[in-house]
């Protein structure tokens, strides 16, 4: 079962893995605005922000790997029309409807291996792991074509096809999944609502405030560091040298987050749920910081390298977190709250990152970014301390007892 539930996590990442990493650099070869950048990335968390309606579906009315197949099949036609859009607003609704499709996608993928793993938060980590395996595979193989081909062509374009045959190859692979039905005879027939109630303590809010603070700043990574990269690489190696490289080299992250995935057993119980946290947060505050003294290749790829701990100490474990606290009739609800809140955070971020960036003088990217992630630092900060002071989750299971 393991091994089935990792073949899922990686044909679910795989999909949005081939969209997110080079999308700002997409808007920016179109000659987007900052803030048309920065709103048609925000739809990324306008669909989370919608995710408690996907979870209810699968809570109570339609079985979980059901709806995962027709999101699969609807992403593979969305991502046909994202590969012609040109102006603004066709990139936008296209983008739009991806993220309505691909957020519930992971959250369903999520909830549907918490249910069949026998021990979660020792078998999550290596299931996770494949995930970010999925994310990073489509860049390699585009790294393998540009290889063979002298670079020709656009990244971009043969990233999307990519996606839209694994999009058919999920949908395909959710006819093998266990049965994950919908639970008719729950207390509430409105399943997100009955997950906040269960939910509800003092860490649960600490952790909800943490994560929506946490989302608003990553975007300044999602649009910013790939930009940031592309131009020095450009400064270093040429054009031809930076579109070649930067796929590969973006998967650098998610080499470091495979390691700490695979080493999730480990932190949690040295470190447990609140010290795993504290851990990735401090990590984050720590690549804003570097981000923040300038433009060096080798300082924004140690950022990267960086990323592994910040994405399964705090993300990774809050899954984890959610999951434990939630009953058997709610673990897709649950997740979905997680999406929600990312969500909001999302919305905000990316917004806030193009109004910083619109507001900065102009001089290249390598003198505008700088200050933009120094002001992402001191919010991360702040987030630590708050996660620090409130989030307890022993004390909470505690109670629940």
């Amino acid at each position: 079962m393991l091994a089935r539930l990792s073949v899922l996590m990686f044909l679910q990442y795989s999909v949005p893995g081939v969209v997110l990493p080079l999308y700002s650099m997409r808007l920016d070869a179109l000659g987007f605005s900052p803030w048309q950048i920065a709103l048609c990335s925000a739809t990324h968390g306008v669909a989370s922000i919608l995710a408690p309606l996907m979870g209810q579906l699968a809570d109570r009315w339609l079985a979980a790997q059901k709806c995962l197949a027709v999101c699969g099949v609807l992403a593979a036609l969305d991502l046909a029309w994202l590969l012609v859009a040109r102006d603004f607003w066709s990139m936008l609704l296209a983008t739009q409807l991806f993220w309505l499709l691909a957020v519930p996608m992971m959250m369903l993928g999520t909830a549907i291996t918490f249910t069949h793993l026998e021990h979660p938060e020792a078998q999550f980590g290596f299931a996770r792991l494949w995930g970010t395996i999925g994310w990073m595979a489509t860049p390699w193989i585009l790294f393998g074509v540009e290889a063979v081909t002298g670079g020709k062509g656009s990244a971009g374009d043969t990233l999307i096809l990519a996606g839209m045959a694994m999009s058919l190859v999920l949908t395909a692979y959710t006819f093998t999944l266990p049965d994950t039905p919908p639970r008719h005879t729950s207390v509430s027939w409105l399943a997100p609502a009955e997950a906040v109630k269960r939910l509800a303590g003092v860490s649960f809010f600490t952790f909800a405030a943490c994560m929506a603070g946490f989302c608003l700043i990553q975007p300044f990574a999602i649009q910013g560091t790939p930009l940031l990269l592309n131009d020095l690489l450009e400064d270093e190696w040429g054009a031809r040298g930076a579109r070649v490289w930067l796929p590969p080299l973006l998967t650098i992250a998610q080499v470091s987050e495979i390691t700490c995935l695979a080493l999730l057993p480990a932190f949690l119980n040295r470190l447990g749920q609140r010290g795993s946290m504290l851990l990735g947060l401090a990590t984050w505050c720590l690549i804003l910081g570097m981000l923040s003294m300038g433009g060096k290749v080798w300082l924004v790829l140690l950022s990267l390298g960086l990323n592994g701990p910040v994405i399964t100490g705090f993300l990774v474990v809050g899954q984890v977190y959610l999951n434990s606290r939630a009953h058997g009739d709610l673990k897709a609800s649950a997740q979905s709250l997680m999406f929600s809140i990312q969500g909001t955070g999302l919305v905000c971020g990316h917004l806030l990152f193009g109004a910083l960036r619109a507001e900065t003088p102009p001089g290249g990217l390598d003198g505008e970014l700088p200050g933009v992630f120094a002001f992402g630092a001191g919010l991360a900060f702040a987030l630590l301390a708050i996660l620090w002071a409130g989030f307890r989750p022993d004390r909470d299971a505690l109670q629940d007892d």
